[in-house]
């Protein structure tokens, strides 16, 4: 990371250690594509032919999930890196809370007893 490309420098101590983060940032040390892999960074390292059909496969695979479900998760793990471990939890428990109540949550139970494909309706 380079001086004017601040967006990742708050969390990456948070993501690859403070001693990976401050070799990068301090001495300008890039990291190859099997290092990043190493290091938590990325999850996959494909081949430049296989991203688009990587990429394909996991947006099936995410469409596929419960929309409500899927947000409440997402926004839960991007709060953990800004928030305390106690307010993470209370976020943790809301989105439970959220998830619990929702249309999505009796559909899935309903959709595993008959044995069949949920619809999700993100709600």
């Amino acid at each position: 990371m380079q001086p004017g490309h601040e967006t990742g420098r708050p969390s990456l101590p948070r993501l690859i250690s403070k001693t990976r983060a401050m070799r990068m940032v301090l001495l300008g040390d890039a990291m190859s594509a099997d290092q990043a892999l190493a290091a938590g960074l990325v999850n996959d390292v494909v081949e430049t032919e296989d991203v688009l059909q990587t990429a394909r496969s996991m947006a099936r695979r995410l469409i596929a999930r419960a929309p409500l479900a899927v947000t409440q998760a997402k926004a839960s793990i991007n709060a953990s890196l800004m928030t305390t471990l106690s307010l993470h939890y209370a976020l943790e428990r809301q989105a439970f809370a959220i998830t619990l109540d929702s249309d999505d949550k009796s559909e899935g139970v309903k959709a595993f007893k008959e044995k069949r494909p949920a619809i999700w309706r993100g709600r």
